[in-house]
This record gives C-alpha cells, structure tokens and sequence, in this order.
C-alpha cells in the first residue's frame, strides 16, 4: 500500500498545478489507454497488451503521468486534487480561427504591397510578390501558438505549445529525429508522384467531361497566371526553396494539421476529421478560381490527394514532424520541376 505524507501530498499537487509531468519510481504501472499493468524497464516503449507508445524522453526514459498510477495511488490523488476542467477547441474554432487567420495574412500582404508601391521605388516582381505573401503566411503560425493558450489554465511554456500543436520535440532522440525528417522527406517524394497521377487523371476527366484540353486552355487564356510565382534563374529558385521551407510549408502545417485537424478530432471522428481538414485545406488553396470550373476542377482532386495524405501521415505518425518535411519537400520539388519545364520551353 502506498502511503502518503502531508509533504508528498503538497509537493505532487503543486507539481500538477504547474502541468509537470512526473516520472514514476515503481516497478509497475498502468498503460493510460488500456488501463492494464505493464512492468517498468529500460526497454519498455509500448504497452504489452495494446501496443500503445509510452512517451519518452531525450535519453529514452519513461515519462509518465498520474494516468499510469497504481489505481490507489490514483484513488488517493483524486481525493487531494480538485479536478480542473481543460478546455478543448473543437469544430468551430478550427473554422473560425483558421479563417479569421486568413483574413489577416491577405490584410498584412495588401499593407505591405501598399508600403512596397507607395513608399519604396521597388519594382513589384513574382519573387517580390511570393515573399511578402510568405511573410504575411506566418501568421499561420503566429496565431495558433498563441491562441491555445485561452485553452488552459496555466501559463504554458513554447515547448508546450508547440507540443499541444504536433511538435513534441522532448519525445525524440536526436537519432529518432533525424529517422523522422528522413521518413517525412521520403513521403513528400511520393506524395509529388501522388499529385503528378492525381493531375493526370484530372486532365483527362476534363477532357471527358468538358471536351476541353486543359494544357491548351491554360496556354490560351490563363498560362501567365499560373506561371507568375515561378521563379526565373538560379538565384530566384533558391529563394523560393528557402520561402518554401520556413514561411509556406511549416506555418501551414502548424494551422491545417497541428491546429484545425485537432479540433475536428475534438468534435468528430478521425476519419471524418481528416477528411473535413482535407476538403478545407483543398478549398483554401483553390477557391480564388472557383468562377473557372474547368481550373476548379483540375486543381481539386490533386490538392484533396495531397491534404489526405498529409492527414493520413500525421494520424500515423501521431505528431505533424514527418508531416512539415513532407509538405516542405513537395512544395520545393514542385517548384523546381516546373521550373525546369518553363525553362526548357
């Protein structure tokens, strides 16, 4: 039996207080998903009856929770420890933050466009207008970080946010990191492969619905629209990899994955949520053509592929690390072939 004294009891309630996580002295504790007992050892990662993983440190030792107490020792814990309710963002808010989001970063790169053309002599080119866009997109993961702290009580720290955002860097290795960015960059080339096929089979729907060829169409009458972010030499190229890397793909995935697909899960299932993200990440990339079907249309289908395998990976992989690198690795791929095409005309 497992007795408390007054100054135990003090210490762990000031401890929950301050969200620390503790980590436990027993040989035995329980799996937080199953509730069965597994046996503390230096090997152990997952649950033996669920397979649930253990969440571990920095030199892969077992973090764990009041949830993995003895049931007594939980029973105790109740009685001393009021429980405080967390709140959870759910639907609603991953639709009203992510749009009201939106609404600023068009609102911050109008500012900058008017504070380029009036206040500088500047000549507003496609690499100037991809990077104050790309400015303006952090605030994908600006507002995130600092919205879920209405979530709780507490003050919590930037490691907590991004951990409460997909990013539990405390729970990686160096070595499990590295394998994670390996598995992300891995991914990201097949989801190119995926939206090349995707995009294939766009085409040709179209030409079978709207008897329409969509490569003529677009060199008709919208080719120079398509063609006014990509970049025009070497030194273009490598900026746009580098806008690529720290202000598209990693502010989106902050919002899209870490944020709004969280609080989908919150109010639905995770099917139903990935799904949601899914159909909402496509929309907000492609709905500015929504009065051009036939463009509509072609974009669709290869953006819902990409969003679902993003969703998919990061239900996987349980945090949104592989998902960053594999959005990261297909934007730039993305724009360095077209980039090679354009060049080659």
């Amino acid at each position: 039996m497992l007795i408390l004294s007054e100054n135990d009891k003090q210490e762990f309630k000031e401890d929950t207080i301050n969200s620390k996580e503790i980590q436990l002295e027993t040989d035995n504790f329980f799996c937080s998903k199953c509730k069965q007992v597994n046996q503390k050892s230096q090997k152990t990662f997952y649950c033996i009856h669920c397979g649930n993983r253990f969440p571990v440190d920095r030199n892969n030792q077992l973090i764990l929770d009041e949830n993995n107490f003895s049931m007594k020792y939980r029973n105790d814990m109740k009685k001393i420890i009021p429980k405080k309710k967390k709140k959870k963002w759910r639907l609603l808010s991953g639709f009203t933050v992510s749009f009201g989001t939106y609404l600023a970063v068009t609102l911050v790169s109008l500012i900058l466009f008017f504070i380029f053309s009036v206040f500088t002599n500047v000549e507003l080119d496609s690499i100037l207008f991809s990077f104050l866009i790309s400015i303006s997109s952090l605030l994908f993961f600006i507002i995130p970080i600092l919205w879920i702290q209405r979530y709780y009580p507490r003050i919590l720290t930037m490691k907590q946010r991004f951990s409460e955002l997909g990013i539990p860097l405390e729970r990686y290795s160096r070595k499990q990191l590295i394998r994670e960015i390996l598995l992300g960059f891995l991914l990201g080339l097949i989801s190119v492969f995926l939206v090349i096929l995707l995009q294939l089979i766009s085409y040709y729907l179209i030409k079978l619905l709207f008897h329409v060829d969509f490569y003529n169409f677009l060199e008709a009458i919208q080719f120079e629209d398509f063609a006014l972010t990509i970049p025009d030499n070497i030194f273009e190229l490598s900026l746009f990899i580098l806008m690529m890397t720290f202000l598209i793909g990693f502010p989106e995935e902050i919002m899209f994955r870490g944020f709004v697909q969280r609080s989908f899960e919150n109010s639905l299932k995770k099917p139903a949520a990935l799904l949601l993200t899914a159909v909402y990440f496509a929309f907000f990339h492609i709905f500015l053509y929504i009065l051009q079907p036939i463009i509509f249309f072609f974009m669709v289908i290869p953006y819902l592929g990409l969003s679902i395998l993003l969703g998919l990976i990061r239900n996987w992989r349980g945090d949104i690390i592989a998902t960053i690198i594999a959005h990261i690795i297909y934007n730039c791929t993305q724009t360095f072939i077209i980039f090679l095409i354009l060049n080659s005309i």
